[in-house]
């Protein structure tokens, strides 16, 4: 039975309790294997032949050429190896198994092993929208870890048709005046109405009625949103996509977070998509007294009567729009 080596590093810790500490050890020094390995003590019928009194012992046998492992049971007996047989199959109450010569047999194993051996072949996870790159001819996008306008629920702004989105975006990008970015590679794409249907924005108008909101974690914090089914009509599309060297050229970069992205290959990185309606979104209350708490700088230098200002803005906009979310 094959794992890929993905699996077999998600798996690491038990691998190497479990059967790896016995792969450079000689069976004829008696070594006593540890319980952890064992997969089955008593009788094994091979190929129509019966062995008495035998333990099979999980072990991976490495092939580098291949980037590929595959299990294996050491069937032992007094410290003897008898046999290697290659497991197949690990079924609801049995594992399946088969030598060189093409004997085959099947041995129930204690409940614990077989979920152990069903952990350890199950395939990996599929990458998420932020392991995943995205390849257009010369063109690789990659999500900024940050971005959550990719994820299957979220808050705020949505892109519901990724693989058209990134389509279009893609030709956006080649399209591009470069000559117009405020700093050389961090682009601000505005997506042509045409794109409207692929994204859900981010706020709707604020109803009076509690089924209409969720509860969702965003930022770390807990709170109430509109649903998502209650978005308002998009009016814009704005996207900031950043191309590797101005990321890596970026004072405030995160170097593991470029590391990541590097090493999905990208030469792009999408790091803000933003679908509006209704008057353009001021500071949120929290983020507003946030930055008078010194949050921000440029906040310590705003007059009375520029906090008043922008304070009936936060006010005005707030008892209108709500940010909306997806339902769990």
């Amino acid at each position: 039975m094959r794992i890929t080596s993905a699996t077999y590093e998600q798996r690491k810790d038990w691998v190497t309790t479990m059967a790896r500490q016995l792969s450079s050890k000689d069976f004829s020094e008696n070594y006593e294997l540890p319980s952890t390995g064992i997969l089955w003590e008593g009788d094994l019928d091979l190929n129509g032949k019966r062995a008495e009194n035998i333990r099979g012992v999980l072990d991976i046998e490495e092939f580098h050429a291949y980037d590929r492992f595959e299990l294996i049971a050491l069937v032992e007996k007094e410290g003897g190896l008898v046999a290697v047989l290659e497991i197949e199959e690990v079924n609801d109450s049995r594992i399946t198994m088969s030598s060189s010569w093409d004997a085959r047999c099947e041995v129930a194993v204690p409940e614990d092993r077989r979920k152990a051996l069903l952990g350890l072949v199950s395939p990996p996870p599929p990458p998420t929208v932020h392991e995943t790159a995205w390849t257009f001819g010369d063109i690789s996008i990659v999500l900024a870890s940050i971005l959550s306008a990719f994820s299957p629920k979220t808050v705020g702004s949505k892109v519901v048709k990724v693989d058209e989105f990134l389509a279009a975006l893609v030709a956006a990008i080649l399209r591009h005046d470069g000559a117009k970015d405020r700093v050389k590679g961090q682009m601000r794409i505005v997506m042509s109405d045409l794109f409207y249907p692929l994204v859900s924005t981010g706020v709707g108008k604020r109803s009076g009625r509690p089924e209409d909101y969720v509860l969702a974690t965003h930022r770390g914090r807990v709170g109430a949103y509109l649903r998502r089914s209650l978005a308002a009509p998009i009016e814009s599309l704005v996207v900031f996509v950043y191309t590797i060297e101005a990321m890596g050229l970026d004072p405030e970069v995160d170097v593991a977070e470029l590391e990541r992205v590097r090493a999905l290959g990208a030469t792009h990185v999408i790091v803000a998509v933003r679908a509006d309606a209704g008057p353009r979104a001021p500071l949120t209350p929290t983020r507003f007294i946030s930055n008078l708490a010194g949050g921000n700088r440029e906040a310590d230098l705003w007059s009375a009567d520029e906090i008043r200002k922008i304070s009936k803005e936060v006010v005005a906009y707030d008892d209108e729009w709500a940010v909306v979310a997806d339902a769990d």
